[in-house]
């Protein structure tokens, strides 16, 4: 809201205005710099894919130990679950991770 006989734009007003329109004008400029890429050729769209389909197999790996540690100390197959979680006891998750490399 402007106040009764104050002006529209203060004098410290300006001085922000002009320094928006040069920061405005650096990004601006610097636009089709920061977005240069290039497509991967099929050797690196193979390994890119590799790492992904590895990682997704490790994740799932993970999931499948957890649920059977918390699934045996449910039924008092065990009686740490956190261990059985930290702890890999057959060795699933290690092997999987291993592929990531």
């Amino acid at each position: 809201m402007i106040a009764k006989g104050k002006p529209f734009m203060s004098a410290m007003s300006i001085p922000s205005i002009g320094m928006a329109a040069a920061v405005a004008v650096m990004f601006l400029g610097m636009g089709p710099l920061a977005s240069v890429a290039r497509a991967q050729d099929a050797a690196e769209v193979k390994c890119i894919n590799g790492i992904n389909n590895a990682s997704s197999k490790v994740g799932k790996t993970v999931g499948k130990n957890n649920a059977k540690c918390v699934g045996d100390a449910t039924k008092s197959k065990i009686t740490d679950a956190d261990a059985c979680i930290d702890g890999d006891p057959k060795g699933k998750i290690g092997k999987a991770t291993a592929k990531v490399d």
